[in-house]
């Protein structure tokens, strides 16, 4: 069989890679063995040096450890927000209240006694306490 032909060169081409795959999986390591530990926070490996031989071929291990720091903590969640609740409200009233009684002095007998208290003149349209005491000269003024 000639290898020229295109089919046994297409054939081995693609049963290459088949072949180095499966071989690869399948072989035996070469070689010293070399191993590796891992904890969660340490890391442990080991390797051999030959030396080569004179006399006598001796191996050697130097075993290598190295300490890798934890991540620190997570910060905690925050808290959750507390729920709004809406304060009661009091229903507004619908009627209106009455308008306050305007600020008056106190009656007196006359005009005379009001004058002696410190109270007067009362206007006529501005003074409720005008219509308290007699216009005796209708000028609109009392208490004078």
């Amino acid at each position: 069989m000639r290898t020229s032909e295109p089919g046994a060169i297409r054939t081995t081409f693609l049963l290459l890679p088949f072949a180095l795959i499966i071989g690869a999986c399948g072989a035996p390591p070469s070689g010293p063995a070399t191993t590796a530990t891992t904890a969660p926070a340490t890391v442990t490996a080991e390797s051999f040096t030959t030396v080569p031989p004179t006399t006598a071929t001796t191996t050697t291990a130097a075993e290598v450890t190295t300490t890798v720091p934890l991540a620190p903590p997570a910060p905690p969640a925050p808290p959750a927000p507390k729920p709004t609740v809406p304060k009661p409200t009091m229903p507004k009233s619908t009627t209106p209240k009455p308008d306050p009684q305007p600020r008056t002095d106190p009656r007196f007998g006359t005009c005379k006694e009001a004058k002696s208290k410190g109270y007067g003149p009362y206007y006529k349209g501005v003074d409720v306490e005008y219509g308290w005491y007699r216009d005796a000269d209708s000028d609109g003024i009392v208490c004078e």
